[in-house]
């Protein structure tokens, strides 16, 4: 990711400011794709809480973890990549999940898609 830091399960639980940098993540608190969709849509899913991330406003924000049902704000599909990552677009909103700040003062929401560094997220092999 373009901060250096990995997205937790308690990054986005909490709304903490703590985006937890990806030495200290457990092997377990990771994402997975769930129900990949044949439009290449799918849900992320959390391991430790079993949750789906999604928006909760249309309008962007900060994003939010629920029981997983299918709702088009928990759908995401993958928009632009590059070399240093790709990014993940919300697909009822449009917006793009990206980071903050810098590290761990930071935390995430959902913006416009203007191809920045924040934007822009690594698979560590648990997606």
């Amino acid at each position: 990711m373009g901060t250096g830091s990995c997205l937790s399960y308690g990054w986005v639980v909490s709304s903490s400011t703590d985006p937890s940098p990806c030495k200290d993540r457990a092997d377990t608190d990771g994402w997975q794709y769930y129900i990949p969709q044949s439009d290449g849509t799918f849900e992320l899913l959390n391991k430790v809480g079993g949750y789906c991330l999604g928006e909760q406003s249309i309008k962007g924000g900060t994003p939010v973890v629920a029981s997983c049902n299918g709702a088009r704000g928990q759908q995401w599909r993958r928009g632009y990549a590059t070399s240093d990552g790709g990014s993940f677009v919300n697909v009822e909103s449009g917006l793009c999940l990206a980071a903050t700040g810098p590290g761990d003062s930071g935390t995430i929401e959902l913006e416009s898609c203007d191809k920045q560094p924040n934007e822009l997220w690594q698979n560590d092999g648990t997606i």
